[in-house]
């Protein structure tokens, strides 16, 4: 009697000590994970925090780039301004040279006649 209850024992013992050796691996190989994800949160942490700051240089140089545009273009409009003035001015001239041209050819006509 004493072997029959040896047996189940022994069988026991067995599955115990093979549920411990998976159980051992399985942590082992859990750990490995963790690891592992450690790492790659580690890597996307600075990945992100790479992304960000090449987000606000972008954006940094986005907003100086329209103020840029937007000084150019109202330097740009001022000097349009003047150079409506001046294109005034300059055909005031030209009409005039050309008056004092067409009076001076007429009386170098009437002289030399």
């Amino acid at each position: 009697m004493k072997k029959n209850q040896e047996l189940p024992t022994k069988k026991l013992k067995t599955t115990l000590l093979k549920d411990n050796s998976v159980l051992n691996a399985s942590l082992s190989h859990q750990r490995a994970n963790l690891t592992r994800y450690i790492k790659r949160i580690n890597e996307l942490t600075v990945t992100i925090k790479i992304r960000r700051d090449l987000l606000r240089s972008r954006q940094q140089e986005l907003k100086n780039t329209r103020q840029e545009r937007l000084t150019k273009e109202a330097a740009y409009n001022r000097d349009k301004k003047k150079r409506s003035e001046e294109k005034v001015i300059i055909a005031k001239l030209q009409r005039i040279v050309r008056d004092r041209l067409a009076r001076m050819s007429q009386f170098l006509r009437s002289k030399a006649n």
